[in-house]
């Protein structure tokens, strides 16, 4: 009686395993790899106060962003762009200089955004009390720019050189609407007296 139990149990182990075994070769006879090429995107925007331009190189000699007329009895010292932000510095070569004379320079910025920026505006968010650096009126050429599109930037302001012992400067903040998210480049102006 044991030796027909132990039959059994042996032929239904025996069967379990073959079927274990026609079962492994099937799946692997009828498997067949899949591969997708190409990127996944989670369609994720990080919003960010940092707006995503490059500012054009007016002059590619000098490495010069910034085009236009010079303040009068002035030199440009240097001009640095720094991630979203750009500066020019002038420095005075005249203690004395006209009063009331408009200099107007531009920059252009070109998106590099995967979508548009629009709503944009500039604003003058700071700028020395005195009477050296005064009146800076900032243009946007489009409030709406496209992918890969360029807008200008114009800044009109005045300056007087009389009197001039510090350092006087204005700030200003160019802000844009990308996909629902507000973003700000800067642009510096610095005056800097004789030396």
């Amino acid at each position: 009686m044991r030796r027909k139990k132990r039959q059994k149990s042996t032929f239904i182990f025996l069967i379990i395993g073959i079927y274990i075994v026609i079962l492994g070769t099937g799946v692997a006879l009828f498997s067949e790899n899949l591969n997708i090429w190409g990127t996944a995107s989670s369609n994720q925007y990080i919003c960010s106060d940092q707006l995503n331009v490059i500012p054009t190189l007016i002059d590619p000699v000098n490495n010069r962003y910034i085009g236009g007329g010079l303040p009068p009895r002035t030199i440009v010292e240097n001009e640095t762009l720094n991630e979203n932000e750009l500066t020019i510095v002038y420095r005075g070569l005249h203690k004395n200089s006209p009063a009331n004379t408009v200099t107007s320079i531009y920059f252009e910025i070109n998106n590099k955004h995967l979508y548009s920026m629009i709503d944009g505006e500039a604003m003058v968010t700071y700028s020395s009390q005195n009477n050296n650096l005064y009146n800076v009126e900032p243009i946007l050429e489009f409030v709406n720019v496209g992918i890969s599109k360029k807008t200008r930037v114009t800044i009109k302001f005045m300056t007087r050189l009389n009197n001039l012992k510090d350092e006087v400067n204005a700030r200003v903040k160019i802000t844009y609407t990308v996909n629902d998210c507000a973003k700000n480049f800067y642009f510096n102006i610095i005056l800097l007296p004789l030396v």
